[in-house]
């Protein structure tokens, strides 16, 4: 059957259910006004009930909408992010202080601006886009460049897909893997739009959307209303309330059908909303607070007896990604020299200061060996290039105490006090940490500028690099808070001489849920047809995904392959405000409008400047 979906019959067929949920719901990125106005909450309470109904009563439209006419409707969307784009930013910059012209340093706090916003966004449904476009004219997703099998898992490179050449020049040699459980009862590898539709749906129900405060490209209103094909109701964070009007802008030719609707950013619309009876699915990025408090109950003493006899007070399924405690974990091998220490150096330092460290996927916590002769050397190459990075706006809340905390751990050391914006939050490395005396500090999630060395005990780790490798991971998978992602840094000539152990171990071993290979799994998070989320079975960094365009049944991770000397990296490292804000400028056209002519206009900002 083509995947119009015109027929009705095709949902008829769907068992439907509903759900009763009472929570309470506070979070570390509410920020809203706390004060307890009861005329104000019964407001908001009304507004957000009449959004739900409202939506929901599309729900069996938007579900047997025609492929043709959800692929218009999206590329509306883009065009209107292309248009808005820099009333986008300009809102965000204002808020926090950004001022590029009259100071160059704040070049990397608009490359944050850019980078959390819409080129995430246009990397995200330009994805989604080809996707859709591939099913309608075959009638399924695109399948995979390559496939193949290890055990009991199917490995699927899905990026750059077959004939991309756009991405496959900006990849350069990265690829992109799905690692999927092998279907054993005959199903195909992949699902259909009709099938994703009628795995999702239910009658006059909807989905509601918590919003991050960390980046503001609605990627998870996407990712549910175009991938899992569901009507949803957005509640925005408060951090992020300079960009809702250019939002409702981008995304009218959905919220004018009544497809998508926007409630208030406050507590009270959150708590009324995630109660709903005709809320389907709740998608979250935030704490693990915030989950736990809509899902167990309003306490600590409530959650926990709640966990305990398996007795949530919400039971509408959640999506759910709550950080972690993010390990990099360097595997020495024959490439390791000064000049690629400095290389990864400058890497691992760019991706810290990154957004301010404010990101789930920030890297934490470096693992190498003990006795590994280059250690001083890329600790002192580690500190030079943060220095070198004038920081970022440090405006999440809560995190000036965080930063003051890990300040006060013996071993750490601030790396400069330079200053760029008010409150600034210079980089902290805490060295030589102990699993038994600093165990708590691999429990909490920095989200701010820290970086902590956990060196390892392993004398034959430069003779036998696998058995180092395996001994980290059993290391931080044991020891860490979390599931979501993981860089290993390893060399090309370890990888090969090691080949089919070291694929054993990332794909069996490694229970995360985005694995890079010389790449920071940021990168993942703009291409929508990768996977998204914790590992499965480890709740601690969440449940559910988001992404996975393509439709992979028993999707488990991602993984990220660079080679260890990777051209296009250089625009994941430490360099000059001004070039570093011409290039995310670059890619934020590129993301938002692909073509040969804005890939060239990205190439010559990354490698000329110009």
């Amino acid at each position: 059957m083509h995947p119009s979906f015109a027929k009705s019959s095709i949902l008829t067929r769907k068992k439907q259910s509903s759900f009763s949920n009472m929570c309470v719901i506070t979070g570390r990125s509410s920020g809203g006004n706390n004060k307890n106005n009861g005329e104000k909450a019964t407001e908001e309470a009304k507004l957000v009930n009449n959004a739900v109904q409202m939506v929901s009563t599309k729900a069996k439209e938007w579900a047997e909408l025609p492929i043709a006419r959800k692929i218009k409707l999206l590329e509306q969307i883009l065009a209107n992010g292309r248009k808005y784009r820099d009333e986008w930013v300009t809102r965000q910059e204002k808020k926090m202080g950004i001022d590029v012209s009259s100071n160059p340093m704040h070049g990397y706090a608009r490359f944050d601006m850019l980078s959390r916003g819409p080129a995430i966004f246009g990397g995200y449904a330009n994805g989604i886009l080809n996707s859709l476009k591939h099913s309608r004219k075959y009638s399924i997703p695109p399948k995979p460049t390559s496939i193949r099998q290890l055990g009991d898992k199917t490995i699927a490179t899905v990026w750059p897909g077959p004939y991309a050449m756009l991405d496959s020049l900006e990849a350069f040699g990265m690829t992109g893997e799905l690692v999927c459980r092998t279907p054993s009862n005959g199903e195909s590898l992949q699902k259909t739009q009709e099938e994703s539709i009628l795995d999702h749906y239910q009658e006059n129900t909807c989905v509601a959307i918590l919003a991050a405060g960390n980046f503001d490209a609605p990627s998870d209103l996407l990712n549910e209303l175009f991938i899992n094909g569901r009507v949803c109701v957005y509640k925005p964070n408060p951090i992020n309330e300079a960009s809702v009007p250019v939002l409702k802008k981008i995304l009218e030719p959905v919220v004018s059908l009544g497809y998508v609707e926007f409630i208030p950013q406050s507590i009270y619309a959150a708590q009324t909303l995630v109660k709903h009876e005709q809320v389907q699915g709740i998608v979250l990025i935030g704490s693990k607070a915030t989950h736990d408090k809509i899902k167990w109950g309003s306490t600590p003493e409530e959650q926990e007896q709640n966990q305990l006899n398996d007795t949530p007070i919400n039971r509408t399924p959640i999506t759910a990604e709550l950080g972690a405690v993010t390990p990099w974990i360097v595997v020495p091998g024959p490439q390791w020299n000064h000049k690629s220490v400095d290389k990864h150096a400058r890497t691992l330092a760019f991706a810290k200061m990154t957004n301010n460290g404010h990101m789930c996927i920030s890297p934490q916590v470096v693992v190498l060996p003990r006795n590994w002769k280059h250690r001083a050397y890329f600790w002192e190459r580690t500190r030079y290039w943060l220095s070198k990075h004038p920081g970022s706006v440090p405006y999440y809340p809560g995190s000036a105490e965080t930063h003051q905390e890990f300040q006060k751990h013996p071993n750490a050391q601030v790396v400069d006090d330079k200053v760029v914006f008010p409150n600034q939050q210079r980089p902290i490395i805490i060295s030589d940490l102990s699993l038994a005396k600093d165990k708590d500090l691999f429990h909490k999630e920095a989200w701010c500028p820290v970086l902590m060395e956990l060196p390892i005990d392993c004398e034959e780790a430069e003779a036998q690099p696998m058995t180092y490798l395996k001994q980290a991971i059993e290391t931080t998978q044991s020891k860490l808070h979390g599931s979501l992602s993981i860089a290993l840094l390893i060399n090309d000539k370890t990888i090969q001489r090691n080949k089919e152990e070291f694929d054993d171990i990332v794909v069996n071993r490694m229970r995360y849920g985005i694995v890079g290979i010389n790449i920071w799994p940021a990168y993942s998070f703009s291409i929508s047809q990768l996977r998204w989320g914790a590992f499965p079975g480890n709740p601690a960094s969440g449940s559910g995904l988001l992404g996975n365009a393509n439709l992979y049944r028993n999707t488990e991770k991602t993984i990220l392959r660079a080679p260890f000397y990777h051209l296009p990296r250089k625009g994941l490292e430490v360099t000059s405000a001004k070039q570093v804000a011409l290039m995310m400028s670059r890619l934020t056209t590129y993301k938002l409008k692909p073509s040969i002519w804005t890939q060239l206009g990205l190439l010559l900002a990354l490698f000329l400047g110009m």
